[in-house]
């Protein structure tokens, strides 16, 4: 090997370097781009694996699933508040039934509701202590025995709500 020959191999090696690292970088932008309210993300309610978007802000909590048509067998939308209250939902322009069930700040569900089709009727949590709701398909808490007392399990609700940034 001529040393023409070394010192292109040593600058080829370098240059393949270099774009590898730019790659790396690149990638990890991408990476870490914040997740979006159309994101979805993986809960466990009491051994129950779903799938939820989640929404944080007001303008979420109000667009909710409006203009949704369906929804798949496991998978929801968690609402989050910014300090507990009295949870409410409401069916404007949702054209499927859902159940909706309320939790507290410890992640226990407290209550379930029905909620109708393009109803606009509010639907108010039993209690004032309501950090989070979750509307699923309609049926789906009874049809994986979902009661009040289950638990969103703790390391995937704190791994959701950290990858959404709420």
């Amino acid at each position: 090997m001529t040393i023409h020959q070394m010192r292109f191999g040593g600058l080829f090696s370098l240059l393949w370097v270099f774009l590898c690292h730019t790659r790396a970088l690149s990638s990890a932008r991408v990476h870490r781009q914040p997740a979006t309210f159309a994101s979805r993300f993986p809960l466990v309610l009491s051994g129950a694996a779903i799938h939820v978007q989640i929404a944080v802000s007001d303008g979420e909590h109000q667009e909710g699933l409006m203009g949704r048509q369906s929804l798949g067998e496991n998978t929801g939308m968690l609402f989050v508040y910014s300090r507990p209250r009295r949870g409410v939902f409401w069916m404007k322009d949702t054209p499927l039934d859902l159940d909706a069930g309320f939790f507290d700040t410890a992640g226990v569900l407290t209550d379930i509701h029905h909620l109708k089709a393009n109803d606009e009727t509010w639907v108010y949590s039993d209690r004032s202590d309501a950090k989070m709701g979750l509307e699923m398909p309609v049926g789906w808490f009874k049809q994986h025995g979902i009661t009040p007392g289950a638990v969103l399990e703790p390391e995937s609700l704190r791994s959701a709500l950290q990858a959404r940034g709420g």
